[in-house]
């Protein structure tokens, strides 16, 4: 038998089929194009919520800025001392003071809560934590407050004695007012939280001739308030 000549044999060989070889690669592709189209919708999302807090963010900061509330200012307006005596390293004390809180808040009404008044001579109270009643003050309103504050032979330090005898014989006494308690702001149907309220008068006071009522106020009408 004659043999098969090379030429046939090639033409036997089977041929690669291109639909074949190209398969894989059209199988890949829909899921890069899938995996992409992913990416693509997690990044515009993920720029939306970006955009949106910081949009919240402004308007929140702008709606701060016009309607924040402002705090209360206070103003001691008379004074009165019926006792101020000091005996054996104590004292006894009974004072009254009318003290007046102005609102500037043109939206903001304020409630003022457990209130305590006492007053301070060198660092050392000379009267009794006196509680007050719960406040309401509307807005742009100037709101009286009656202080009345007394103390029974209150320990004190023996240079403070000294000090206080000393400044009534001069006929000038320092003394500090204070009164502390909580505040909240109110505006239509929306409070605030509770904020701690701290409000400090320093004042010079008149005591020629061991006065026995009114006093002049030399210093000190303004108080300090503090939130």
């Amino acid at each position: 038998m004659a043999e098969e000549t090379p030429k046939e044999a090639v033409a036997e060989q089977p041929k690669p089929d291109p639909e074949a070889a190209a398969a894989p690669a059209a199988a890949t592709q829909p899921k890069s194009y899938l995996g992409g189209r992913r990416m693509g919708r997690a990044s515009m999302f993920s720029a939306f919520l970006v955009t949106l807090v910081v949009a919240l963010g402004i308007i929140t900061l702008v709606v701060w800025l016009i309607y924040r509330p402002h705090r209360p200012r206070a103003y001691v307006d008379s004074a009165a001392i019926y006792d101020l005596n000091v005996t054996d390293g104590s004292v006894t004390s009974n004072m009254q003071f009318s003290v007046l809180f102005q609102n500037p808040n043109r939206r903001w009404t304020i409630r003022y809560d457990s209130l305590l008044a006492f007053v301070v001579y060198r660092d050392q109270l000379i009267t009794m934590a006196t509680p007050l009643p719960s406040l309401y003050q509307d807005h742009r309103t100037v709101l009286p407050v009656f202080v009345s504050v007394a103390g029974s032979f209150l320990p004190v330090y023996p240079q403070v004695a000294v000090g206080l005898l000393a400044d009534e014989a001069y006929g000038l006494v320092e003394l500090r007012l204070e009164l502390r308690g909580r505040l909240r702001w109110r505006a239509s149907l929306w409070k605030s939280a509770h904020y701690h309220l701290h409000v400090r008068c320093d004042l010079l006071v008149g005591m020629k001739n061991r006065v026995n009522g009114q006093v002049p106020l030399y210093r000190g009408q303004r108080c300090h308030v503090d939130i």
